[in-house]
């Protein structure tokens, strides 16, 4: 029951957040319903910083379509599916492929990591069925550590897309890939340790690895 108090007390004399976004995009949420979404908000929101007394907060990196996704996350702990609206087409998967990246990315600078992990199992969807938008690959990136596992993810399924069919990328993608800083070191050194066979002088990963290796731990009290 004190869990159950001291989530109630925080909705009592609760105030509305002025949300701005990078791309000039606005928001008014609940204090209480911000601050129960992640330790960022918590901490941004009830501690002594400015936030926290003139109820407006910065989110510097964060898209007003992600966080058209993380407000519906909040309201109801799941990510729409989008696999079978992106049947047969590659253009609206490729954008949704870069839309999920910059959630990932934002999840991650907001401590969400149950929705950061949702985010990844939603991308992993998409890209199982299509390739990899070059797009969301430069996104990556540029914001990205090279461990990051958005960064493992996408890299793994270019390589075996790319290794295991002809055709599959075109020269103008090929290019774009290309031209993305650190994208060919870091191809060829994934390549390598993907489990591959040798069949006919080409080499062809084999498996795929689960979600769950791509998830990320929580250290403390995180959604």
């Amino acid at each position: 029951m004190e869990a159950v108090e001291e989530l109630a007390s925080t909705f009592v004399d609760d105030a509305l957040i002025s949300i701005e976004l990078e791309d000039g995009g606005r928001f008014t949420v609940q204090r209480a319903t911000l601050c129960q979404s992640s330790e960022y908000f918590r901490k941004a929101l009830r501690g002594d910083f400015q936030e926290a007394s003139n109820n407006k907060l910065k989110i510097p990196g964060c898209t007003s379509e992600s966080f058209r996704l993380i407000l519906y996350w909040i309201c109801n702990s799941n990510l729409p599916d989008w696999t079978t609206a992106l049947k047969q087409n590659k253009m609206d998967a490729h954008s949704r492929q870069l839309c999920l990246a910059k959630l990932w990315l934002t999840s991650d600078m907001l401590l969400m990591v149950r929705l950061q992990n949702e985010t990844m199992r939603k991308l992993r969807s998409i890209t199982n069925i299509y390739t990899i938008s070059h797009e969301a690959m430069s996104c990556a990136f540029d914001s990205a550590p090279h461990d990051s596992p958005i960064l493992q993810v996408l890299l793994q399924d270019a390589s075996r897309d790319f290794f295991s069919a002809t055709g599959t990328y075109t020269s103008e993608e090929m290019d774009a890939f290309g031209s993305i800083p650190g994208f060919l070191q870091a191809f060829i050194e994934i390549g390598e340790r993907l489990k591959i066979n040798n069949h006919y002088h080409m080499k062809v990963p084999v498996s795929r690895d689960e979600d769950s290796k791509f998830e990320v731990k929580p250290a403390a009290k995180n959604n």
